[in-house]
């Protein structure tokens, strides 16, 4: 199989078909895989445990910035099919509390919520590549939405 670099130079890929593998590859990779999952059973279940006691486990721990990156957007989007409410911020200073200013302050609030999910997004972006500068803008407005509705992150 050719693969060719953005210079233009042809790099050799390997290939991972198992029809195309030799006989000790076959053998090893399958038995590797087996005792791999042994040998680190009983550290997962050492971070499971941690998790369960703490919140976090020491390989959490190793990366925060990647842990938070993944998992706070899912805490937010359960957080909007499941809330009950929206700040006091999201609603104007005239209304009256309708059903109509509900569905406003709602609309906006989720808004803001889709924003720092999209932050989060484009942050596990910039992990792998560089963002763009429409992109480094949205990530920023969805981090200073989170920072300014922090304590708002409820439900």
């Amino acid at each position: 199989m050719k693969v060719i670099d953005t210079d233009g130079k042809e790099l050799t890929e390997y290939d991972f078909l198992y029809h195309k593998l030799k006989l000790w590859e076959k053998i090893y990779y399958p038995c590797y895989r087996f005792f791999n999952k042994i040998i680190c059973f009983p550290r997962k279940v050492k971070w499971f445990i941690q998790r369960g006691r703490r919140g976090y486990s020491d390989c959490d721990a190793w990366g925060i910035d990647f842990y938070l990156v993944d998992i706070i957007p899912k805490m937010i989007e359960q957080m909007r099919v499941y809330q009950q409410g929206v700040p006091p911020e999201m609603f104007r200073s005239s209304d009256d509390r309708s059903d109509e200013s509900w569905d406003r302050a709602r609309k906006k609030w989720d808004k803001i919520l889709d924003e720092m999910v999209v932050a989060f997004s484009l942050m596990e972006k910039d992990f792998g590549a560089e963002l763009s500068k429409e992109e480094i803008k949205i990530r920023n407005k969805g981090v200073k939405q989170l920072y300014k509705y922090f304590y708002n992150l409820w439900y």
